[in-house]
């Protein structure tokens, strides 16, 4: 039955059971007891579930059709400078350090300019995304330069970047957030050279907006 229910007509229908039952009950005792108000709430938990399914499958297919394209556009880097995957409904994009930054610098160079300007170009097309620019880095203790520690030195260059992609490269910067996760969140081991390169990054997460069904959830709760 509810796969046959369009979204918009889920929560309308629910509000009016509800207010059917309420007005038939005289006390709240009643109305919590009753067997019509129990089979509301089961009704209510059916289309809870049915719009978490339904949003899942919305985000998956913005955010499979975001990797192809953000794959299409990306050709020419090879797999330890940039890479791109889809998981939990978002799109990582993963730079490395080696591509962007010099070490314990927060000027980006010329070949992460370019790809983050490919990249830009690419998410113009997709207004129905959010972007968040993290930096990360290895676990080596800076020694002197103008940053306190890692942390530091994560956040200004997730800022940088998002300079770059909002001046430079025109997105607009009410869809972007920068953030600094420093040596806090590796993807490898910092026990070996190989692993501190792989946690030295600038990590791009694109995930789906989804207003609409976020206000109907709102309204089921």
């Amino acid at each position: 039955m509810l796969k046959s229910i369009q979204r918009s007509n889920l929560l309308p229908l629910c509000i009016f059971s509800f207010l059917i039952v309420f007005t038939s009950c005289k006390t709240k005792e009643e109305l919590l007891t009753s067997d019509r108000y129990k089979k509301v709430v089961k009704e209510r938990d059916d289309l809870r579930y049915e719009l978490s399914r339904l949003k899942s499958i919305r985000q998956d297919s913005i955010a499979n059709a975001l990797n192809n394209s953000v794959k299409k556009a990306l050709p020419g880097f090879s797999p330890d400078e940039l890479t791109v995957e889809m998981k939990n409904g978002k799109v990582y994009v993963s730079l490395a350090d080696k591509m962007l930054f010099k070490s314990g610098s927060a000027m980006p160079e010329e070949k992460g300019k370019a790809a983050i300007r490919i990249l830009a170009a690419a998410l113009q097309k997709h207004n129905d995304i959010e972007i968040m620019v993290e930096g990360h880095t290895d676990n080596v203790p800076l020694r002197g330069g103008q940053f306190k520690d890692n942390w530091d030195l994560s956040v200004a260059r997730a800022l940088n970047i998002v300079r770059l992609m909002t001046t430079e490269y025109k997105l607009d910067p009410a869809r972007i957030i920068a953030a600094g996760r420093g040596e806090y969140s590796p993807v490898a081991t910092n026990a070996t050279s190989e692993g501190k390169a792989k946690n030295r990054r600038t990590e791009l997460i694109l995930t789906p907006i989804l207003s609409e069904d976020n206000s109907a959830d709102q309204a089921l709760k």
